[in-house]
């Protein structure tokens, strides 16, 4: 989904049994899927399998979600199936580049090891979409012989040690 000309949410890849971020769309009683992808087509589909099952999608516009409902003849309404996003984690981008989303941390985005905030004053009022650079130790320049070399020593062959 799209909200204005940003990524909002996203179903996650295909793993073979159904798309890794969407846990409804799974082998269940109510639909079938069938996920094509070769060399002429790449599509998806999903197929009522009882035809007399009533539901609707919903894009709800101001919420920017994503909603499915089966209609409850019993009940003579509407029932929820699925609404995503679930919960703010799958918010797309919202850690931004190599950012994670761990929805029981406070704050919600985590660096990861190696990285810190691309910007610290961003990451500080929650803003985490810059998402965080990686960061390491320099230690210096050595000699094919293991001397460290001054930075201003140019003419010998050197490697480069974290």
């Amino acid at each position: 989904m799209w909200k204005g000309s940003n990524k909002y949410y996203r179903s996650g890849p295909w793993n073979g049994i159904g798309f890794s971020g969407a846990p409804e769309i799974r082998p269940n009683p109510l639909f079938s899927f069938n996920f094509i992808s070769n060399d002429k087509e790449l599509y998806y589909t999903y197929n009522l399998i009882d035809k007399s099952i009533i539901t609707r999608v919903v894009l709800n516009q101001t919420t920017y979600h994503r909603q499915r409902h089966i209609w409850s003849e019993e009940t003579q309404s509407w029932i929820p199936y699925v609404s995503v996003p679930r919960d703010d984690c799958d918010n797309y981008g919202l850690c931004g580049p190599n950012g994670k989303c761990i929805i029981s941390a406070m704050p919600l985005c985590q660096c990861l090891e190696k990285f810190k905030p691309k910007s610290q004053k961003a990451w500080n009022t929650m803003d985490w979409s810059l998402g965080d650079i990686y960061t390491y130790h320099f230690r210096g320049l050595w000699d094919t012989s293991g001397q460290l070399l001054p930075l201003e020593k140019k003419g010998k062959v050197c490697r480069y040690v974290a």
